[in-house]
């Protein structure tokens, strides 16, 4: 995942509690449609987007994720039929794309459209 992701150093992740090391694999698409079978999210936060392009490491904004990124997370919203709100880019808090945000302005300033409408 180190070399294919470009990343500068080995990908580890550590458990919260007993801080041992846990694995890290590829996205299993399929065992992913059967957890949403049966779980019918409103909506997915993804995160690891950074394991497929180090470049994305820390990103904060959807639109200035690599090509690559974007396309997956767009494949996966088109293979399950559920929106993809949260992105993960990396492994803090602040590593986070919330693309809640983009509707809600859009919805803000459509209202603001209506309402001059009036």
């Amino acid at each position: 995942m180190q070399k294919r992701s470009g990343y500068p150093y080995e990908i580890k992740e550590f458990t919260t509690v007993t801080k041992k090391i846990r694995r890290v694999a590829l996205f299993d698409v399929n065992l992913v449609k059967r957890a949403n079978m049966f779980n019918k999210p409103t909506s997915i936060a993804l995160n690891g987007v950074d394991y497929l392009n180090y470049d994305d490491k820390g990103k904060t904004d959807f639109s200035t994720l690599t090509s690559e990124a974007k396309a997956f997370i767009i494949w996966i919203e088109g293979q399950l039929g559920v929106k993809v709100d949260f992105v993960g880019t990396g492994p803090t808090n602040e590593e986070i794309i919330d693309r809640r945000q983009r509707l809600q302005k859009e919805v803000e300033i459509f209202g603001r459209e209506i309402a001059k409408m009036s």
